[in-house]
């Protein structure tokens, strides 16, 4: 199980805790553990300070996933809380979703 964010993360950062996946806040997307720090860095110019203090967090984050192995919500399952419900693309022949 993960840590809970620590309070002075809570703005910048949300831990789904059904799935162990870190959620940007400000773009809402799903990022990987490894990627998260740098991600607020180059696209919300996020302090270093900040930063490292997420850094620490992730140091001990026991869950690791990218784009291809993460845990996704069954299909007709509710929505993720934080992340937008966007339309999209269901394939009539196969099950790929988009």
């Amino acid at each position: 199980m993960a840590e809970p964010i620590p309070q002075a993360l809570a703005h910048l950062v949300e831990l789904n805790v059904e799935y162990g996946v870190l959620i940007c806040r400000q773009c809402k997307y799903a990022l990987k553990p490894t990627a998260i720090s740098r991600h607020l860095g180059n696209k919300h110019k996020t302090p270093v300070e900040l930063r490292k203090q997420l850094d620490k967090y992730v140091s001990g984050f026991p869950f690791q996933y990218d784009h291809m192995s993460v845990q996704l919500p069954s299909n007709g399952s509710e929505p993720q809380p934080i992340i937008p419900v966007l339309d999209g693309h269901l394939c009539k022949d196969c099950p790929y979703m988009s």
